[in-house]
């Protein structure tokens, strides 16, 4: 789970997809390289 209600990470290898479980379908918001800054992921997210 997630600060941001039904979006939801999921981890494969260096990645994080971030998702989201429609009633229909899957949303992805993002495919994020957990290098990176995490700031940069949450800034993102908030638009």
């Amino acid at each position: 789970m997630s600060d941001y209600g039904s979006i939801r990470l999921k981890l494969e290898l260096s990645y994080n997809i971030v998702y989201e479980e429609l009633d229909d379908r899957i949303l992805i918001h993002a495919i994020w390289d957990v290098r990176q800054n995490p700031v940069k992921l949450k800034k993102r997210l908030e638009k």
